[in-house]
């Protein structure tokens, strides 16, 4: 993964449907693409960053695909079962010094 977006996409489909065809049914989307996203390969068009946006109640903001990554170990589920998404991010623009 190469960008904030992508783990935040990865870890959202990973909570919240069984596979990511059940995610693409949500979204509206080919298999292909939302797999291109997850895996940093490419990036959502606006319209489509925004709809993930709304649909996932903003844990994936627009801006995010413009982000860096964050540690693995602080979004796998495996090794963060307790993720949340708010306390990770504000951690991760802390390090950068955003705020």
């Amino acid at each position: 993964m190469t960008n904030l977006g992508a783990q935040l996409l990865w870890r959202w489909t990973n909570d919240n449907f069984e596979s990511q065809y059940d995610a693409c049914k949500t979204l509206d989307c080919h298999p292909t693409l939302l797999n291109r996203w997850v895996n940093g390969h490419s990036i959502p068009g606006r319209k489509w960053a925004v709809q993930m946006e709304k649909l996932s109640h903003g844990m994936i903001t627009c801006g995010s695909w413009d982000e860096d990554p964050i540690p693995e170990y602080e979004i796998d589920p495996n090794l963060n079962p307790d993720f949340d998404c708010t306390k990770v991010l504000y951690k991760h623009r802390q390090r950068r010094g955003e705020e």
